[in-house]
Protein backbone atom coordinates (compact mmCIF):
# COMPACT_ATOMS: atom_id res chain seq x y z
CA UNK A 1 0.00 0.00 0.00
CA UNK A 2 1.41 3.37 -0.97
CA UNK A 3 1.50 6.31 1.40
CA UNK A 4 -0.55 9.26 0.12
CA UNK A 5 1.49 12.32 -0.90
CA UNK A 6 0.19 15.81 -1.33
CA UNK A 7 1.52 19.13 -2.45
CA UNK A 8 -0.03 22.56 -2.24
CA UNK A 9 -0.04 25.53 -4.57
CA UNK A 10 -0.19 28.67 -2.40
CA UNK A 11 -2.47 31.09 -4.23
CA UNK A 12 -1.05 34.30 -2.72
CA UNK A 13 2.60 33.59 -3.57
CA UNK A 14 2.09 31.42 -6.65
CA UNK A 15 4.44 28.78 -5.26
CA UNK A 16 4.31 24.99 -4.98
CA UNK A 17 5.24 23.14 -1.76
CA UNK A 18 5.31 19.63 -0.36
CA UNK A 19 2.63 19.08 2.28
CA UNK A 20 3.88 17.82 5.62
CA UNK A 21 0.56 17.58 7.47
CA UNK A 22 -3.18 17.99 7.01
CA UNK A 23 -5.37 19.16 9.90
CA UNK A 24 -9.01 18.08 10.00
CA UNK A 25 -11.89 19.13 12.21
CA UNK A 26 -15.52 17.97 12.37
CA UNK A 27 -16.35 19.90 9.20
CA UNK A 28 -13.52 18.47 7.10
CA UNK A 29 -10.09 19.64 6.08
CA UNK A 30 -9.14 22.92 7.77
CA UNK A 31 -5.37 23.56 7.52
CA UNK A 32 -2.51 22.49 5.29
CA UNK A 33 1.06 22.55 6.63
CA UNK A 34 3.91 22.95 4.16
CA UNK A 35 7.67 22.96 4.33
CA UNK A 36 8.85 25.77 2.06
CA UNK A 37 12.29 24.34 1.28
CA UNK A 38 13.77 26.23 -1.67
CA UNK A 39 10.42 27.19 -3.18
CA UNK A 40 10.02 30.37 -1.15
CA UNK A 41 12.47 33.20 -0.62
CA UNK A 42 13.16 33.31 3.11
CA UNK A 43 16.36 33.59 5.04
CA UNK A 44 18.14 30.29 5.71
CA UNK A 45 16.90 30.37 9.31
CA UNK A 46 13.29 30.71 8.18
CA UNK A 47 13.43 27.83 5.68
CA UNK A 48 13.44 25.37 8.58
CA UNK A 49 9.97 26.48 9.58
CA UNK A 50 6.75 24.76 8.64
CA UNK A 51 3.98 27.09 7.47
CA UNK A 52 0.26 26.68 8.00
CA UNK A 53 -2.32 27.77 5.46
CA UNK A 54 -6.10 27.63 5.64
CA UNK A 55 -7.47 25.20 3.06
CA UNK A 56 -8.99 28.14 1.12
CA UNK A 57 -5.51 29.65 0.63
CA UNK A 58 -4.14 26.69 -1.33
CA UNK A 59 -4.92 24.30 -4.14
CA UNK A 60 -4.28 20.83 -2.72
CA UNK A 61 -3.11 18.12 -5.12
CA UNK A 62 -2.83 14.40 -4.44
CA UNK A 63 0.08 12.36 -5.76
CA UNK A 64 -0.75 9.57 -8.20
CA UNK A 65 2.04 7.26 -7.07
CA UNK A 66 3.39 7.35 -10.64
CA UNK A 67 6.64 8.89 -11.85
CA UNK A 68 7.62 10.36 -15.18
CA UNK A 69 10.66 9.32 -17.24
CA UNK A 70 12.90 11.50 -15.03
CA UNK A 71 11.64 10.07 -11.73
CA UNK A 72 9.49 13.13 -10.99
CA UNK A 73 6.30 12.27 -9.11
CA UNK A 74 3.02 12.97 -10.91
CA UNK A 75 0.32 14.86 -9.05
CA UNK A 76 -3.27 15.78 -9.81
CA UNK A 77 -3.22 18.91 -11.97
CA UNK A 78 0.20 18.21 -13.47
CA UNK A 79 0.67 18.81 -17.15
CA UNK A 80 2.52 16.00 -18.84
CA UNK A 81 4.04 15.73 -22.26
CA UNK A 82 3.94 12.40 -24.07
CA UNK A 83 6.50 11.30 -26.64
CA UNK A 84 4.75 8.72 -28.79
CA UNK A 85 8.06 7.25 -30.04
CA UNK A 86 6.78 7.68 -33.56
CA UNK A 87 7.91 10.45 -35.93
CA UNK A 88 4.44 10.56 -37.47
CA UNK A 89 2.91 11.90 -34.25
CA UNK A 90 3.77 15.16 -32.50
CA UNK A 91 4.42 15.49 -28.81
CA UNK A 92 1.12 15.70 -26.93
CA UNK A 93 0.24 17.35 -23.62
CA UNK A 94 -2.36 16.20 -21.11
CA UNK A 95 -3.53 17.14 -17.63
CA UNK A 96 -3.49 14.53 -14.84
CA UNK A 97 -6.96 14.21 -13.25
CA UNK A 98 -8.88 11.93 -10.91
CA UNK A 99 -11.82 10.07 -12.43
CA UNK A 100 -14.12 9.47 -9.45
CA UNK A 101 -16.66 7.27 -11.23
CA UNK A 102 -13.94 4.73 -12.09
CA UNK A 103 -11.70 5.50 -9.08
CA UNK A 104 -8.58 5.98 -11.20
CA UNK A 105 -6.15 8.58 -12.49
CA UNK A 106 -6.38 9.56 -16.14
CA UNK A 107 -4.94 12.05 -18.60
CA UNK A 108 -7.59 14.59 -19.59
CA UNK A 109 -7.90 14.48 -23.35
CA UNK A 110 -5.73 11.39 -23.37
CA UNK A 111 -5.91 8.33 -25.49
CA UNK A 112 -7.24 5.08 -24.02
CA UNK A 113 -4.20 3.27 -25.45
CA UNK A 114 -1.62 5.27 -23.47
CA UNK A 115 0.62 2.93 -21.51
CA UNK A 116 4.08 2.73 -19.99
CA UNK A 117 5.86 2.23 -23.32
CA UNK A 118 5.49 5.95 -24.00
CA UNK A 119 7.79 8.52 -22.43
CA UNK A 120 5.87 10.78 -20.05
CA UNK A 121 7.42 13.96 -18.71
CA UNK A 122 5.95 16.41 -16.19
CA UNK A 123 6.36 19.85 -17.74
CA UNK A 124 4.24 21.95 -15.39
CA UNK A 125 1.06 22.27 -13.40
CA UNK A 126 -2.32 23.85 -14.17
CA UNK A 127 -1.97 26.26 -11.23
CA UNK A 128 1.64 27.38 -11.71
CA UNK A 129 1.73 27.13 -15.52
CA UNK A 130 -1.79 27.78 -16.88
CA UNK A 131 -0.35 28.85 -20.23
CA UNK A 132 0.62 25.19 -20.90
CA UNK A 133 -3.01 24.03 -20.79
CA UNK A 134 -4.48 23.80 -24.26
Amino acid sequence: MRQPRYRAFVKETGTMHDVTQLEWNGDGLKYVYVFPGVNRKYSSRETRKIYRFHVNEVELMEGTGLEDKNGVGMFEGDIIQVNWNDKRYPLSTFTVKWLAKDACWYFDGGEPEIDAKYHFEVIGNVHADPELVK
